[in-house]
């Protein structure tokens, strides 16, 4: 993958994944949004990204971090993927009977009330 590539992937993962609101981005239910909105987005803070780059890391990104829409690439929504989704439904920030454990040499006066 080229450097400007590369550059593109980790910029989508910022905002796709993390930062919708800085290009402006409402995600829908499962992280999805427009193409278009994501292209006008970038390029509306001094980032534009071509369609064709934007296909290209879709598709080539070792990580599969992006999705596009299964009824095609044109006119589809793109979603980030992975872990840190800020849509992830799935993710739970404590699981159920979770309890927090000190660490030795640390003060329980620290940690958070329960």
């Amino acid at each position: 993958m080229n450097k400007r590539l590369v550059t593109v992937s980790k910029f989508l993962s910022k905002h796709l994944r993390h930062e919708p609101e800085t290009l402006g981005l409402r995600l829908a239910t499962g992280g999805w949004v427009l193409v278009e909105d994501v292209l006008a987005g970038s390029a509306m803070i001094g980032f534009p990204i071509s369609r064709e780059e934007l296909e290209w890391v879709v598709a080539e990104n070792d990580k599969r971090r992006f999705a596009f829409d299964e009824k095609g690439l044109r006119n589809g929504p793109i979603r980030g993927i992975r872990r840190k989704s800020t849509c992830n439904s799935q993710r739970s920030i404590r699981p159920s009977g979770y309890f927090m454990e000190p660490w030795p040499g640390s003060s329980m006066r620290s940690w958070p009330k329960a």
